[in-house]
C-alpha cells in the first residue's frame, strides 16, 4: 500500500520499536526496507537481533547512502512512498489508506502523519505558534486538513514540506528528485543531508500539505548518532547514550511502548522516558 524506507544507524532497539509500531499501528505500510549503518560490529549484532524478530522486514546494509536509496525506491510497486528514521514511533492507529488518492491531486505535495490541528509547539526551536492557515476537508470519508505551507512561518513545521520521518508523497515525485541530475543527488551521503537538500528545492514542490485529525507518528528524540542538525534539548545522560540501549537490547530486553501509545502531544518532537522490559 505505501513503500517505506527506514533510516537507522547505531540504534538496533529504537529501530525495532518503531517496526513493532508498525506492525501495531500501520497496517497500510507493506514490506518496508530498512537502511542501517553500524560504526562497529557490537552495533551490528543489534541488528542482527532485529532482523531476528522481524522477518518480513527487507534490510539493507549501507554501502553508499544515495546509490542505496535510489536502488531501493527503483523497486516501488506502490503509487506513494515515505521514509521513516528509527527514533519515531506510530503511537496511534490510523489507517489513511482510503485517503491517500488525495496525493494525485495537482495541488497536494504530501500527507503529514505527524501534525494535527493541536500541534502549535516547535521542539527543535523551543518556541510556540498557530497554523491559523488550517482548512477542514473531507476526503473519502475521511477528516482531513489542508493548508498551504508557502504561506506559513518557514522554520515551523507546519511550513515544512520537506521532512523525512513522516510524510507520504507520491512516489513518481521521489524517483523524480533521485533521478534528477539537478538536485545534486551525489552529495546526498547521509538522511540529514537528504532532508536539507530537499527543502532547498522546495520551490518546486506543489503548494498544500494534508494532515489527519490525530498525530501518528511521533519521533522521540532520545539520542542522537549525527552532527549534522543540533539537537540540544536531549539530555544525552548515559541511560540515553546508544551504546547503552544497545546493552539492553543485547542483553534480551525491548522498549515497552505502554507510555508512548496514545500519548497525547502538541508537538512533532517529544522526549519520552524509555520503560524496558523483557522480551
Amino acid at each position: 500500500m505505501i513503500d517505506t524506507v527506514i533510516f537507522s544507524k547505531d540504534r538496533a532497539a529504537q529501530c525495532e520499536l518503531l517496526l513493532r509500531s508498525i506492525r501495531d499501528n500501520a497496517p497500510y505500510i507493506t514490506n518496508p526496507t530498512v537502511l542501517y549503518k553500524a560504526d562497529n560490529d557490537w552495533f551490528d549484532v543489534g541488528y542482527m537481533k532485529v532482523k531476528e524478530m522481524h522477518s518480513e522486514v527487507n534490510f539493507v546494509k549501507e554501502t553508499n547512502f544515495t546509490n542505496d536509496v535510489r536502488t531501493i525506491i527503483s523497486k516501488f510497486q506502490s503509487k506513494f512512498c515515505m521514509f521513516l528514521v528509527d527514533d519515531s514511533v506510530f503511537i496511534n492507529n490510523l489507517d489513511v489508506a482510503t485517503g491517500l488518492n488525495i496525493l494525485l491531486e495537482s495541488s497536494v505535495h504530501c500527507i503529514s502523519l505527524r501534525l494535527n490541528p493541536q500541534v502549535d509547539y516547535c521542539y527543535m526551536l523551543n518556541s510556540t505558534w498557530k497554523n491559523d492557515y488550517l482548512l477542514p476537508h473531507m476526503y473519502c470519508g475521511l477528516p482531513m486538513y489542508r493548508w498551504n505551507w508557502k504561506q506559513v512561518e518557514s522554520k515551523s513545521d507546519w511550513g515544512y514540506p520537506s521532512c523525512i520521518d513522516s510524510h507520504i508523497y507520491h512516489t513518481g515525485f521521489i524517483n523524480f528528485i533521485f533521478n534528477n541530475d539537478g538536485v545534486n543527488t551525489l552529495k546526498i551521503n547521509n538522511p540529514n543531508v537528504m532532508e536539507i537538500v530537499l527543502d532547498n528545492i522546495k520551490s518546486i514542490f506543489k503548494p498544500e500539505m494534508i494532515c489527519l485529525e490525530k498525530t501518528s507518528i511521533l519521533t522521540i528524540p532520545n539520542n542522537k548518532v549525527q552532527e549534522i542538525c543540533p539537537n540540544n534539548r536531549a539530555n544525552g545522560e548515559i541511560k540515553n547514550s546508544i551504546a547503552h540501549l544497545n546493552d539492553l537490547f543485547l542483553g534480551g530486553w525491548k522498549i515497552d511502548t505502554s507510555n508512548i501509545y496514545g500519548v497525547e502531544t502538541n508537538s512533532v518532537h517529544m522526549e519520552i522516558p524509555y520503560i524496558w522490559e523483557k522480551r
